[in-house]
């Protein structure tokens, strides 16, 4: 038991070096550009839900309004959004991303993806879909899920979180 705990703090170490090393490597590929590397995902997200609204992205990306609030008015200022005041409620503002917003997110995609290929460089595909499978149970193990689904689609992180924390006060 106890070379399976030391097993799993190293893993867990390396799992952080990977996220910590992933940040500094986009972020220096990006640098000097007006979208850091946090935005991204903001960006696809607001392309993806044209007119969507500040409070929408926030609680799609887990943040908190007022976060939100603050990294729209730097994408803004940097040309990358528009806000545009709701006809019907003018305390609300819909987001929308500019061309040069979507050709920058564009081009950081690339550069993501690219060191997303750099980084499973010389694995098989059956090794590719053992990881996948091994990352889909770590989230199972941390949601209380049985399995996940779309099967290889993209997951709602915070229905799964909000699940984990309920099965977390349901076992308190």
């Amino acid at each position: 038991m106890e070379q399976k705990q030391e097993l799993t703090i190293q893993a867990a170490a390396r799992l952080h070096d990977l996220f910590v090393l992933r940040r500094i490597v986009i972020q220096k590929a990006t640098q000097g550009s007006d979208l850091h590397f946090g935005q991204l995902r903001v960006v696809e997200y607001i392309a993806a839900h044209e007119g969507c609204t500040q409070a929408e992205v926030a609680e799609c990306m887990m943040v908190t309004p007022a976060s939100m609030a603050l990294t729209t008015k730097r994408l803004e200022k940097a040309g990358l959004l528009n806000k545009v005041v709701d006809e019907h409620n003018l305390r609300c503002k819909r987001l929308s991303v500019t061309e040069r917003g979507r050709s920058l997110a564009t081009q950081c995609r690339g550069l993501h993806d690219q060191f997303d290929e750099r980084l499973f460089e010389g694995f098989s595909a059956e090794q590719m879909a053992q990881i996948n499978t091994y990352f889909g149970r770590m989230i199972c193990n941390i949601t209380g899920e049985d399995t996940l689904q779309p099967e290889g689609g993209s997951i709602d992180i915070k229905q799964l979180g909000e699940r984990f924390y309920a099965k977390k006060e349901e076992n308190q």
